[in-house]
């Protein structure tokens, strides 16, 4: 069997060979299908309930330093999580 007669038997149809130019076509899609099981999502307060707080803190005491320095246990803390991450 030649790469030609392969071809012609192992090609699957495509849109691309139909022609439809003078046709009217119905397409179906089922979009609201599932991948996997659904999982609700927090609120984004829970979310980002640190971020509000702090800012809340902010607009409260204008006066306060933006960046705190960290201590090195936080430091370590820190390289520690990003090392589970990696």
């Amino acid at each position: 069997m030649d790469a030609d007669a392969f071809e012609k038997l192992n090609r699957k149809m495509s849109i691309l060979d139909i022609d439809i130019s003078e046709l009217d076509v119905v397409l179906r899609m089922d979009l609201d299908v599932p991948l996997s099981a659904y999982s609700p999502l927090p609120p984004l307060e829970d979310e980002f309930k640190e971020l509000l707080e702090m800012q809340a803190q902010e607009a409260a005491n204008p006066n306060l330093k933006k960046k705190q320095k960290k201590t090195k246990k936080q430091l370590e803390e820190e390289a520690e999580l990003l090392q589970r991450y990696e």
